[in-house]
């Protein structure tokens, strides 16, 4: 019998604040909670970057509302998290891609063999070279298993 294996997927760090600071309808908000409780219950593999951490904890730091540490221990327990290299940094400078800290999040996906990401801003990731969802789009992906 061959074990199954949830898919791996990056989440953007887009998705994360919007779920946070409450951005978005009421079914995106559902939709990215639908992600996260998928990760939670191992029907897929939600995988964030260390640089990911960071950058939530310096927006988040200074939202009203929102306990920073606690939000960040909490994203730390239930995904995966990838240390950004020398290498994915050098890797995304020579990118075609104009936002570097998506180029960053690009190539360490692809040095970790994860050719999956979710996002609220695909157009950033078009030369990505990875399978880039939107979060209503992964939320079907999960539906159809």
């Amino acid at each position: 019998m061959t074990k199954y294996k949830a898919k791996r997927v990056v989440i953007d760090t887009n998705v994360i604040l919007d779920y946070l600071l409450g951005r978005g309808s009421k079914s995106h908000q559902e939709a990215i909670k639908q992600i996260y409780n998928s990760s939670i219950y191992g029907l897929c593999e939600g995988v964030i970057t260390a640089s990911t951490l960071t950058d939530l904890f310096y927006i988040l730091d200074g939202a009203a509302g929102v306990d920073a540490r606690r939000e960040v221990k909490k994203l730390i327990q239930v995904h995966t998290v990838l240390t950004v290299t020398e290498a994915d940094c050098l890797q995304a400078l020579d990118s075609t891609m104009t936002d570097f800290e998506d180029a960053v999040l690009a190539a360490c996906a692809k040095r970790n063999q994860i050719d999956s990401l979710v996002t609220t801003n695909t157009a950033d990731f078009e030369s990505s070279g990875l399978i880039v969802y939107t979060v209503a789009e992964f939320v079907q992906q999960l539906k159809r298993g």
